[in-house]
This record gives C-alpha cells, sequence and structure tokens, in this order.
C-alpha cells in the first residue's frame, strides 16, 4: 500500500502535454530513428531543474518534460525532443536544434525561472561540512583567504547523502550551497584532492554564473543516464564537476590558480 501511494503522488503531479506525442513523432522520422515510432507518451512534470526524460516500455516511449517548457516555443520542445531521441536511438543531434535549446536553456529569462523553481522544488542540505574522513570548513577558510582574499560568503556546506557516479561536487547558486561527493569523504584521498573540488567549486560561487567546465556532449551539459532503455539529461548548468574531467582550464578572477602541495614519495 505504500509503494502504491507513493508511486500516485508520483504521478498526480505530472500534466498531459497536448500535441507532445505528434511533435516527439515528427522529430523521430526527422532523425530517421529506426523501427517503428513507439507510442508517445509526454507529460509536463515539476522536476527541480531544467530535465527531461524519456523511458521506453515494449511499445510506449513515457517523456517527461521539464513545466519549465511549458510556455517555450515549439521549436524548443523540438529541440528537447530531439536531444532525447538522439540519446536514445544513437542519431547524430542536428547542430540547429543543438544550438537553438543551447540559446533557450542559457538565456537569462530561462535562467531566472530555473532559479524560481529550485528555490521552491530543489533539497536544502544541512550545512555540516565536517564528514567522516574530510572536514569542509577549514578547507573553505584556508581557500578563501588564500585565493579570494577573505571575500568569499560562506555558502552551506555538505556531503551527498549516497555515493554519486557522475560529478564530484556541485555548487547550488539558488539554494547557495556547495555538496561535494561523499565518495571523496574517505581516508584513502588525499586533503588536497577534496580541496580542488571545493577550491573549483568556490571559483564558480566567485562568478556566480553557470558553469562550463563539465564534459560535453553535443554542446550541451548533459547527464545521461541509459538504463532499462531510460534516457535523461539535465541542463541546468550547476554540478559541474565529473570524474572524467581531469584538468581544470579556468583561473579566478585574482589570477591565482590552485597548486596542490607537492607530495614526497617514497619506496
Amino acid at each position: 500500500m505504500i509503494g502504491i501511494g507513493r508511486s500516485l503522488r508520483k504521478n498526480s503531479l505530472a500534466a498531459t502535454f497536448p500535441g507532445g506525442d505528434r511533435i516527439f513523432h515528427r522529430i523521430f522520422t526527422r532523425l530517421g530513428c529506426q523501427g517503428r515510432p513507439p507510442n508517445f507518451v509526454v507529460e509536463l512534470y515539476p522536476y527541480a531543474n531544467l530535465a527531461h526524460t524519456m523511458r521506453l516500455r515494449q511499445e510506449t516511449a513515457h517523456v517527461r518534460l521539464s513545466d519549465i517548457l511549458r510556455d517555450a516555443p515549439v521549436p524548443v520542445i523540438e529541440a528537447a525532443a530531439a536531444i532525447l531521441l538522439a540519446q536514445m536511438y544513437r542519431r547524430r543531434l542536428p547542430a540547429e536544434l543543438r544550438d537553438l535549446y543551447r540559446q533557450f536553456a542559457l538565456a537569462h529569462s530561462t535562467r531566472r525561472h530555473i532559479a524560481r523553481v529550485r528555490r521552491k522544488r530543489a533539497r536544502r542540505i544541512v550545512h555540516n561540512p565536517r564528514g567522516v574522513a574530510h572536514d569542509l570548513e577549514p578547507m573553505f577558510a584556508v581557500i578563501n583567504l588564500e585565493y579570494f582574499d577573505g571575500n568569499l560568503h560562506r555558502p552551506r556546506l555538505g556531503w551527498s547523502t549516497r555515493p554519486w557516479r557522475s560529478q564530484f561536487g556541485c555548487f547550488d547558486p539558488s539554494l547557495d550551497q556547495i555538496v561535494m561527493n561523499s565518495r571523496l569523504d574517505r581516508a584513502e584521498v588525499p586533503s588536497y584532492a577534496v580541496e580542488l573540488i571545493l577550491y573549483h567549486e568556490l571559483h564558480v560561487d566567485s562568478r556566480r554564473t553557470p558553469p562550463n567546465f563539465a564534459p560535453k556532449k553535443n554542446g550541451l551539459n548533459i547527464t545521461s543516464a541509459r538504463e532499462n532503455s531510460s534516457i535523461t539529461f539535465v541542463s541546468d548548468g550547476f554540478c559541474s564537476t565529473g570524474f572524467s574531467l581531469c584538468v581544470f582550464d579556468f583561473r579566478p578572477a585574482t589570477g591565482k590558480s590552485y597548486t596542490p602541495p607537492i607530495q614526497n614519495h617514497t619506496g
């Protein structure tokens, strides 16, 4: 009964998107996707980000678009559909649709809308910088003083409740918080590695603009999950540090770049 109740509450949040099925059919044909097009069931869902998902179950594709797209122009909806379908069916995403969606996602009006939505819906962490192996509070104090002349406001600091697979840290300006991947909170992870990730997120905080340091696919900040024929992509632009990103190509406004301490290896 508890599982059914939770499922009903979740489904009750979604709203049917009139004409969405025709848009997906049209883009399915335009991209040249293989096979017979599925029956598209398209809904608007109150995600905390500009996030969209598609799950293929037998002959039905269940699509949930962020309700931030409720009043978006039809070409933007088509671009979002193209991104989902291109990911699902491994088709080439047309550059004009990629650029159109990116222009919409990065527009100031869209960013303000996302910020308002996140302040209402996103989860705020408890300020708990002390982890099992690392404490973010003294790290913040040292980095702020050395690299930002002590001018940074301290955001809410904490660790993720479960290990993440796709990012090291996440700065959310709407919630004024930095969440670090709890996978880093281990004794075998050197403190300077944690400091580097925190430095990166604080650098983003100091600029107060969406970061562009994530590994990109098709020119968009995309987090893709292909599990049980499902695709998810998020273009909120906040969670920026991926595990495959090993070299940070940026400098803060102070002109100082982070230099990890020299480690002495013996043996």
